[in-house]
């Protein structure tokens, strides 16, 4: 009977030690996320660049003309100005139809 509380105590040792390295080995596998996380969104950052660049010249370029087409640089013609009419939601076809559009007149 002297053997049970010698074993009854090594296994609480035990499980009291596997508990600690499990411990131990989920702060590593956060940090380890973590920094992985950090190296991704600063590499993405870095990487991304050129693409906000092109982004932020479609938007200037598309900000310049209008939709019908008759902008300032569609050959001169002077128009009067139309009402105020509040503008149409953007559909995915009417996306694809001013897509269209400006790559089917030049710049």
């Amino acid at each position: 009977m002297d053997s049970e509380p010698l074993a009854n105590s090594a296994d609480k040792d035990r499980i009291r030690i596997l508990e600690f390295q499990v411990d131990q080995l989920r702060r590593e596998l956060e940090l380890s996320k973590q920094r992985h996380e950090e190296a991704i969104y600063s590499v993405a950052w870095h990487a991304a660049w050129p693409v906000r660049v092109v982004e932020r010249a479609l938007r200037a370029l598309f900000a310049r003309r209008d939709d019908d087409g008759d902008g300032a640089d569609s050959g001169g013609v002077a128009r009067s100005a139309p009402e105020a009419k509040p503008p149409q939601p953007l559909t995915r076809d009417r996306i694809a139809a001013r897509i269209a559009q400006r790559l089917a007149r030049p710049a």
